[in-house]
């Protein structure tokens, strides 16, 4: 499993990204695992949802957001695209509309127990659980 995160378009292995799981969390900018795919590669067998990107100057990026057809083997449909996103942020302006079509899981990545999470609603949930 690779991931897609904000970065210099020069860095990415291919153009192409098959997104399994956006990934969100409240202290850092969305980031997509999946596999990267070589244009001249066929199609895996499954139907996906697919980022283009293409490098632009001054360190921009476009997005193309495609969906495998479900009956057509190979075609692909256009759902969205962006120009000109500027490449350290471009994962923001993108997720929310993955995140939205059904075949992309969604993960939100909260606090862990080491973090301490919400002090005021654990003591809350307490003071409830001891009356």
């Amino acid at each position: 499993m690779d991931e897609l995160r904000n970065g210099a378009p020069g860095r990415y292995p291919a153009r192409c990204f098959q997104i399994d799981t956006v990934h969100t969390a409240a202290d850092t900018a969305p980031w997509f695992t999946g596999h990267w795919m070589s244009p001249d590669r066929p199609a895996p067998e499954r139907v996906a949802l697919r980022l283009w990107l293409t490098p632009e100057p001054n360190g921009q990026i476009s997005v193309l957001l495609t969906a495998d057809d479900e009956h057509v083997y190979g075609q692909r449909h256009r759902l969205a695209a962006w120009s000109s996103l500027p490449a350290r942020t471009w994962t923001a302006a993108v997720a929310p509309t993955i995140a939205a079509h059904q075949w992309a899981a969604h993960t939100h990545h909260g606090w862990t127990k080491r973090d301490g999470g919400n002090k005021v609603l654990r003591a809350a949930l307490a003071c409830i659980l001891t009356r």
